[in-house]
């Protein structure tokens, strides 16, 4: 049997579920382990602070891990830091290491969406700032309006839209405002005895610049999970272009044609055994919003009534409910047998055959 390491955070706790109880305690530890079992999978859990890099023992080795939404990002860059060392000890990291960076983190989310460098990622034009006044150097040749969103952050919050350089400015002041009185006192104080003197700035907050798709009134969640499709069409406020946090959803039985189709070039693209990814539709063109590779929000799999799946081609809709639990193991066991199928068929020598 192989052998799974899955890392717990301080709380014991693994995942996201939306309606875990008690709330934000993850999944169901014990049910993960069932899945796995059944297809031949021991699921191992260890601690974060378990990990002792001074030994070999994750060489080789598969390791599930999860992220964190704590206030500041504190505990999320202690995570970080420990993943980074699992990979260079040699453990197989899934998802893949970048992916954690790019969870709650739209800077590096556009960053690695430019470092893939294919269509279906990056037919939206985006443009990550890191304070204010780099800003000023580029605003004058954007095309308004033009959406402006924190690095940081979910369901739409502080992300706007500005329809010209003073809006633009307006907006980017508050989302990237980073006081410290202290620090600020003592730049001030440098300024004023050293002439020529450049203080920090006081909006070191980094932030995204995307270009605005008008006259949407709604877009699409769709989560993949494995071979399981899960959408959910999010309708806009009145008076509002965000879809994201707007609670008013629905589960439609017939999709736009095309959406599945992209949103598998997507997810295969990325190379993840589930995601989550916002996609909106217009004119016959599919846009990729945002992207997320782990610890993304379950309800559009918990609540969903179906799913699709493809079939010889053709997609075709399963009118059951979900477990979580379930689809996130068997996606993860589907692939790592892909990777062992084909690192097996590397190894025979068939490459390009």
């Amino acid at each position: 049997m192989i052998e799974i390491i899955a890392f717990l955070d301080y709380k014991g706790h693994f995942g996201t579920k939306k309606t875990s109880w008690p709330p934000n305690s993850g999944m169901n530890l014990s049910l993960l382990q069932e899945v796995f079992l059944k297809s031949g999978f021991i699921l191992r859990f260890e601690p974060f602070s378990s990990i002792d890099f001074k030994t070999n023992k994750y060489s080789g080795k598969y390791c599930l891990y999860t992220s964190s939404e704590d206030p500041g990002n504190y505990y999320k860059q202690f995570l970080e830091n420990l993943v980074f060392g699992l990979k260079e000890k040699g453990a197989i990291i899934i998802p893949d290491y970048p992916y954690l960076l790019a969870h709650n983190n739209k800077v590096f989310m556009e960053i690695l969406r430019d470092l893939k460098g294919l269509n279906e990622l990056t037919n939206i034009k985006s443009k990550v700032i890191g304070t204010r006044q780099e800003l000023k150097n580029y605003c004058i040749d954007f095309q308004y309006p033009i959406v402006t969103k924190p690095a940081f952050g979910s369901m739409s919050k502080g992300v706007k839209l500005s329809k010209n350089v003073k809006e633009l400015l307006k907006n980017t002041k508050n989302i990237s405002y980073s006081p410290n009185f202290f620090n600020d006192l003592k730049e001030l104080k440098r300024k004023l005895k050293y002439n020529g003197y450049k203080r920090h700035s006081l909006y070191r907050k980094p932030f995204i610049l995307q270009s605005f798709i008008s006259e949407l009134d709604h877009d699409w969640k769709v989560l993949v999970f494995g071979n399981n499709y899960y959408a959910l069409r999010r309708a806009t406020r009145p008076n509002d272009f965000r879809a994201s946090g707007s609670g008013i959803f629905s589960f439609d039985n017939t999709l736009p044609e095309g959406l599945l189709d992209f949103a598998k070039n997507v997810f295969q693209l990325l190379n993840v055994p589930n995601v989550s990814l916002d996609i909106a539709f217009k004119n016959g063109t599919f846009y990729l919003i945002e992207f997320q590779a782990i610890y993304f929000g379950t309800t559009t799999i918990e609540k969903s009534p179906h799913f699709f799946t493809q079939s010889e081609g053709k997609w075709k809709i399963i009118n059951i409910k979900s477990n979580l639990e379930i689809v996130y193991a068997e996606s993860i066991i589907n692939y790592i047998n892909k990777e062992l199928s084909e690192n097996s068929y590397s190894r025979n020598g068939q490459e390009g055959y």
